[in-house]
């Protein structure tokens, strides 16, 4: 607790007003202490607890972090001369009901008083009464010497992803979404290799943070937006992914891609080149599909329908599948053994046999993409066994699709499309050859 890698944010609100079903009257002991309500409001309550990134490097003291200061006046010391300042409040303390008041405007001071008075009015009977508020820098024109110090307005808030496994930070294309509870208050996206972003948070105010980077899975956290000791006002949340995230990863083919025709069950093609073949088509499925449903009566496909199969899978699984072949990489080259199962597939226009070649070639396509990516530096990983990939080449499976050449649900349809894929069903990790992260 002393060095601050357990640190403990406290709130001592004294007397629960909103209860009314229990009496002040010392005389009544059946409500004042024995009744189930008085009993329940003697209380202390763990709210929440939040991992932070500790550095055992940076001093830390336990009564600023606190931000709790004491009114000497009550404290039967010399009152000083006080001035309450613009701006947000950093920590609190409350005490319980101590005399009774006609003076109501006391119980205001750092409340109300704080956005619409200079300085704190007084009375001689408080109750409620603020006891101390502390902020974060020195005043600035004051007319009146304080020792209470201004906040800034806004903290500025970072997430920094860690890889649960390895323990590594993970430097890839992130996004941060923040929440005011269930309500989206904006998203932060990284685009390059250690660049970083921040919002800029209210302070004294709950968050909802979600963030993932390419390739993980996505995670959450809560952050609670104060300024921290030492008077830095940049606030850094720790967020561990797990890898491989997102899996089974489908990926898509045009139809009879690659090498159409080949009675072959290997091809040299990558599935980066299929793939930029394949989306340039988009508006070409569209029109071939309608055109040959109009003509044989039936309804056209809608472009939205064909637009969100094209941008959310075709597209999105190509994005997907970059971010978990830098997970990928990046594991062999710390020493994992690493085991990847992928299955292939068909749509049904064609005989069983030339469709289980089809579908081998679709998951050599994807194998190529491994052995390509990042210059080839993951060749020499397959070919030592280090990177174990298990195919199933699964051939036609469905029964949705027509298997009539003349028939554009055969070739157009989204069925059809969603058929003729690879999918990345599983990763496991076998162990690592070196011992550690």
């Amino acid at each position: 607790i002393r060095d601050g890698q357990l640190r403990l944010r406290v709130e001592p609100y004294g007397e629960d007003r909103a209860n009314t079903s229990v009496s002040d009257d010392p005389k009544n002991k059946k409500k004042s202490i024995y009744s189930i309500g008085a009993m329940k409001e003697r209380r202390a309550r763990i709210i929440e607890v939040n991992r932070f990134e500790y550095n055992p490097n940076v001093s830390y003291s336990i009564n600023d972090a606190l931000g709790i200061y004491f009114d000497e006046g009550e404290l039967g010391l010399k009152k000083q001369k006080t001035v309450t300042p613009k701006g947000g409040v950093k920590a609190r303390v409350r005490m319980a009901k101590t005399k009774k008041t006609t003076d109501e405007t006391t119980d205001e001071v750092g409340v109300k008083g704080l956005n619409k008075s200079k300085r704190a009015k007084k009375s001689k009977n408080t109750e409620g009464v603020e006891l101390g508020i502390a902020y974060d820098k020195p005043l600035k024109k004051s007319r009146e010497k304080a020792d209470f110090v201004v906040p800034p307005s806004k903290q500025r808030y970072e997430t920094v992803f860690v890889d649960a496994t390895t323990g590594a930070i993970i430097n890839g294309l992130a996004s941060v979404e923040l929440y005011d509870g269930n309500r989206l208050l904006g998203k932060a996206r990284r685009t390059k290799r250690g660049a970083k972003y921040y919002y800029n948070l209210d302070l004294n105010k709950d968050y909802n943070v979600k963030g993932t980077v390419s390739g993980y899975s996505e995670n959450q956290t809560n952050h609670y937006s104060f300024v921290a000791d030492g008077g830095e006002n940049i606030a850094v949340d720790t967020m561990y992914l797990q890898p491989f995230g997102g899996l089974p990863l489908s990926l898509y083919f045009d139809n009879d891609r690659p090498n159409p025709g080949s009675t072959s069950e290997e091809t040299a093609l990558t599935y980066d080149a299929t793939y930029r073949e394949f989306v340039s088509k988009k508006y070409d499925f569209i029109r071939s599909y309608n055109r040959m449903t109009l003509a044989a009566g039936g309804l056209p496909v809608s472009p939205n329908e064909m637009d969100l199969f094209f941008g959310a899978e075709v597209m999105g699984g190509y994005k997907k599948l970059a971010g978990f072949s830098t997970i990928l990489k990046n594991y062999l080259q710390r020493g994992y053994q690493l085991e990847i199962i992928i299955e292939g597939y068909a749509s049904p226009l064609a005989n069983d046999a030339y469709n289980q070649k089809l579908a081998s070639r679709r998951v050599d396509a994807l194998v190529n993409h491994f052995e390509a990516f990042g210059g080839g530096i993951m060749r020499k990983f397959i070919r030592s066994g280090q990177l174990k990939i298990t195919v199933e080449p699964m051939g036609e499976v469905s029964n949705l699709v027509n298997d009539q050449v003349g028939n554009a649900a055969s070739i157009y349809s989204l069925e059809a499309s969603r058929e003729r894929r690879v999918v990345i069903k599983d990763i496991v990790i076998l162990n690592n050859l070196f011992g550690k992260n």
